[in-house]
């Protein structure tokens, strides 16, 4: 009967000690997945979208970055510009766009704002800083995490050099970065 549980015990301690050693390629694994499965829906919604609705939806991008280059320290007082979760939001998807990295091998979608939540679950756009959409006048400013276990988002950042490209994906817009 003592060697039965002694068996059970060693097992269940073998088993609990390999669930933590492949936690983090396993979540990784879920997370690249689920990221990749974001950025496939955001463009399928896409398709269904005319032209014009680009327009508009860039348009009104335009007006807040405008709106928010004539505010005095927009990083601090962003909140004087009203409508930034509004700006660029999809109906049918919950991110902006998407940065693209193909030194590294990255693709994620990017969120307003940069609460915890957000970023683990990909890249976050720091409210007051403009919206990724380009223009005059304009810094867009975002936030991923790097080393997590449960996620490599900007782990191989360092990887990226002097002179590498980066693309931020908007709508059917493409802003190539070097």
């Amino acid at each position: 009967m003592r060697a039965h549980k002694t068996v059970i015990f060693l097992t269940l301690g073998f088993l609990v000690g390999v669930s933590v050693l492949l936690y983090p390629a396993f979540s990784s694994y879920w997370n690249s997945r689920t990221q990749s499965r974001v950025i496939v829906d955001y463009e399928s919604v896409l398709e269904y979208l005319e032209p014009k609705d680009h327009s508009a939806i860039f348009q009104a991008a335009y007006d807040y970055n405008e709106a928010l280059h004539a505010v005095e320290l927009p990083l601090r007082n962003y909140e004087d510009v009203p409508g930034y979760y509004d700006a660029l939001r999809i109906e049918g998807t919950s991110i902006i766009g998407y940065v693209k990295i193909d030194k590294i091998g990255v693709e994620l979608p990017v969120y307003h704002g940069t609460s915890d939540e957000v970023l683990s679950r990909g890249v976050g756009h720091l409210e007051g800083s403009s919206l990724p959409v380009g223009g005059v006048n304009t810094h867009s400013i975002m936030s991923a995490h790097r080393g997590l276990p449960s996620a490599k988002l900007f782990t191989d950042l360092d990887r990226v050099e002097k002179g590498d490209t980066f693309q931020i994906v908007v709508l059917d817009q493409v802003l190539t970065y070097q």
